[in-house]
C-alpha cells in the first residue's frame, strides 16, 4: 500500500545520496590530486625560474667585486660567499615556504567547496526525507481514518440489517399472534351463535309443552273454580285465555332475541378488548 511505496522511496532518496556522495568523494580526491599535481608543476616552473635568478644576482655581484680595486677584491669574495649564501638560502626557504602555502591554500579552498557540497546535499536529502515522511505520515493517518470510516459505515449498516431484520421477524410475530387472537374471536362468536341458534331452536318445542300443560291447567282451574256457565261463555274464556298465552309466548321470544343481541354485542366488545390489549402489547413490545 501506500507505506510500502513511501518506504520504498525513502530507501531509494538514501541510496542515490549514498551514491551521489561516493562520487562526489572520489571526484574530490581526483580532483585534490590533480590539482595539487598541476600547482606543484607550476610551482616547480617557479621556483627554477627564481633559482636562476639568483644564480644570476650571484654572477652579476661576482662581476661587480672582480671590477673592484685587488686588495680589497679577496676580503669582498669571502664576505660575498658567505653573505650572499646565506641571503639567497633565506630567500629560497622563503619563497618555497609561499609556494607551500599557496599550495594548501588552494588544496584547503577545495576541500571547503568539497564540504559545503556535501552538506548541501545532506541539508538537501534530509529535507526531502523529511517531506516524504509527513507525506506517509498523513497518507497513513489517512488510510487510518477511511478504515475507521469504513468500519464504522459497516457496522452501522450490520446494526441496521439487524434491526430490520429483528423488525421483521416481530412483526411476522405480532402478525400471526393477531391472526390467531381474530380466530380465537372468530370460534367465541361461531359458539355463541350456535349455542343461541340452538336455543331459539328449542324454544317453541319448550313453549308448544308449556302451552299445552298451562292450557291443560287452566281448563282444570276453570272446571273447579268458576261456577258452572254456558258452553258459550267457557269457550270464550278459553279464547282469551289462548290470546293471552299467544301475547305471552310472543314476549317471551321477544326477550329472548333481546337477550341474544345482548350477549352477541358484549362478546364483541370482548373481541375488540382482546384485539386491543393485543396490540397494545405488541406496541409496548416494539419500541
Amino acid at each position: 500500500g501506500k507505506k510500502r511505496q513511501y518506504d520504498q522511496e525513502v530507501e531509494n532518496l538514501e541510496k542515490k545520496q549514498k551514491q551521489t556522495i561516493e562520487r562526489l568523494e572520489q571526484d574530490h580526491t581526483n580532483r585534490l590530486r590533480d590539482e595539487a599535481k598541476r600547482i606543484k608543476a607550476e610551482q616547480d616552473k617557479e621556483l627554477s625560474k627564481f633559482q636562476n635568478m639568483l644564480k644570476n644576482r650571484k654572477k652579476e655581484v661576482k662581476q661587480e667585486v672582480e671590477q673592484s680595486p685587488k686588495f680589497m677584491r679577496r676580503e669582498l669574495m669571502k664576505l660575498l660567499k658567505e653573505d650572499l649564501s646565506l641571503i639567497q638560502t633565506a630567500k629560497e626557504q622563503e619563497f618555497l615556504q609561499k609556494q607551500q602555502q599557496e599550495l594548501d591554500g588552494a588544496l584547503k579552498k577545495i576541500i571547503q567547496q568539497h564540504k559545503h557540497e556535501i552538506a548541501t546535499i545532506e541539508r538537501d536529502c534530509l529535507n526531502h526525507k523529511q517531506q516524504l515522511m509527513r507525506a506517509r505520515e498523513a497518507a497513513m493517518w489517512e488510510q487510518e481514518e477511511r478504515h475507521l470510516q469504513e468500519k464504522h459505515q459497516l457496522l452501522k449498516q450490520q446494526l441496521k440489517d439487524q434491526y430490520f431484520m429483528q423488525r421483521h421477524q416481530l412483526l411476522k410475530r405480532h402478525e400471526k399472534e393477531m391472526e390467531q387472537m381474530q380466530r380465537y374471536n372468530q370460534r367465541l362468536i361461531e359458539e355463541m351463535k350456535n349455542r343461541q341458534a340452538q336455543e331459539r331452536g328449542r324454544l317453541p318445542k319448550i313453549q308448544r309443552g308449556d302451552a299445552k300443560t298451562r292450557m291443560a291447567m287452566f281448563k282444570k282451574s276453570l272446571r273447579i273454580t268458576s261456577a258452572p256457565g254456558t258452553p258459550e261463555q267457557e269457550r270464550e274464556k278459553i279464547k282469551q285465555f289462548a290470546a293471552q298465552e299467544e301475547k305471552r309466548q310472543k314476549n317471551e321470544r321477544l326477550h329472548q332475541h333481546q337477550k341474544h343481541e345482548n350477549q352477541m354485542r358484549d362478546l364483541q366488545l370482548q373481541c375488540d378488548s382482546n384485539i386491543r390489549e393485543l396490540q397494545q402489547l405488541q406496541v409496548q413490545h416494539t419500541h
